[in-house]
């Protein structure tokens, strides 16, 4: 016994496969042109996108910041900008130097406060808990302008290019949650971007 569901399905698609072929240039021109009209459209949602976006404004989690930020300044640091001046100790007169120029180098429209080894007012720079244990490396906390994500992540693209302008023989690795924010919307941004591309 041959179900007739089993006979009819494969007639089915021999016919849609004539029809297809009969028809392929107008397929081929429908085909390219909803490719093209969903690329369009597809791309315009990067511009409507927020820099961020993993936190949800109206969450109580998120009102809870806002008044502790509101009360006590913004917790955590926005840049953590690590230093190293070849092999020479954070000891080392230059590496200070080299360092503090860096930092007193950086636009005050961007940069609200920043804090190095050498200004936490402990009484040596080990002491203040910004220096790595080989003592060869120090790290720097910045405060950037703004009170948004969306004006924190502006701040941080714009001082980007000049955290990285450095003086010479001076190292810098940056972190903290304006710098790892960015690299993530970057490479997000950037994979959907790729996507459309390959499914044109």
């Amino acid at each position: 016994f041959i179900s007739t569901a089993t006979v009819g399905e494969p007639a089915m698609f021999v016919r849609l496969g004539h029809t297809v072929f009969r028809a392929r240039r107008l397929v081929l021109v429908l085909a390219a042109a909803f490719l093209a009209l969903g690329a369009t459209w597809g791309t315009g949602v990067f511009g409507s996108m927020t820099s961020s976006g993993f936190e949800d404004p109206g969450s109580e989690s998120a009102a809870a910041t806002n008044r502790i930020e509101q009360t006590v300044g913004r917790t955590g640091p926005d840049v953590v900008v690590l230093y190293r001046h070849g092999g020479a100790p954070v000891t080392d007169p230059a590496f200070r130097a080299a360092v503090e120029r860096h930092l007193a180098g950086l636009p005050a429209r961007l940069v609200a406060s920043t804090t190095s080894a050498w200004s936490a007012g402990a009484p040596t720079p080990v002491a203040s808990g910004l220096v790595a244990e080989d003592g060869r490396s120090t790290y720097a906390v910045v405060r950037l302008v703004g009170t948004g994500d969306d004006e924190l992540m502006d701040a941080y693209d714009a001082l980007e290019p000049v955290l990285r302008d450095t003086p010479a023989g001076l190292d810098v690795r940056l972190g903290g949650g304006a710098a790892i924010s960015s690299d993530i919307t970057t490479q997000v941004s950037e994979h959907g971007r790729n996507g459309g591309l390959v499914s044109t």
